[in-house]
């Protein structure tokens, strides 16, 4: 059983998770799903910026327990019936990233954007004839999605298909000054229905890294 959960919460709890940024809002929904100390992360969410105070989608393999009653929760059993070749809107808030090798020859990830960049320059295009910023998000973050699509059990429209809301968030590490630095993008686009059981994985899971902040929560709905 999975669950799907609006959470909201507003007053002086609500400025104080936003003051304190992603990370402060990560410990603050987390407090909704770990009921011990050794509990791995279940759950996948993400935040609505377009709702009142601090609002957050969820799925999860439990429903949040608000121990302390700061939240306001609408939770329902989560079990969306799709079909194959089915039409479906989505929307998807993703940390892009390409898997590579870094100067030292170890494994490491590349923000699709800033990649794009760096190729642009290495080709030796000048700062002054470089695409617009939204042009290079949109090319770069498409390729990214559509390449994943199988693994979603998707066929992605590509006419149609958006990425925006490039950031950079920052939040620091366990130990040490030393930050963690993920980059999002938003998509939203039309796609049809390859393989439901590898759809209802990636909804049930997300896709992508990132999901400890936010990322990776696939969101569809019919037309």
């Amino acid at each position: 059983m999975m669950y799907m959960s609006r959470l909201n919460m507003s007053g002086p709890e609500a400025k104080r998770a936003l003051a304190g940024g992603v990370y402060r809002q990560h410990q603050t929904l987390w407090a909704l799903f770990s009921d011990s100390p050794d509990r791995n992360r279940d759950f996948i969410y993400r935040r609505m910026e377009d709702e009142p105070g601090l609002t957050f989608l969820a799925v999860s393999a439990r429903p949040p327990s608000d121990r302390f009653g700061i939240w306001t929760i609408e939770t329902k059993a989560y079990a969306p019936k799709v079909t194959a070749g089915e039409r479906l809107r989505f929307s998807l808030r993703a940390n892009p990233v390409r898997t590579g090798r870094n100067a030292s020859g170890k494994r490491a990830r590349y923000d699709v954007v800033m990649d794009k960049k760096k190729a642009l320059r290495d080709q030796g295009i000048a700062p002054e004839a470089m695409p617009p910023q939204a042009a290079i998000v949109q090319e770069s973050g498409v390729t990214w999605l559509m390449s994943r699509q199988d693994k979603m059990g998707l066929a992605l429209e590509h006419e149609g298909l958006k990425a925006d809301g490039y950031r950079i968030l920052e939040m620091p590490r366990n130990r040490g000054n030393i930050k963690v630095r993920i980059a999002t993008l938003d998509f939203e686009g039309f796609c049809r229905v390859k393989d439901p059981i590898l759809l209802k994985k990636a909804l049930f899971k997300g896709i992508g890294p990132g999901k400890a902040f936010g990322c990776g929560l696939l969101l569809i709905k019919r037309e």
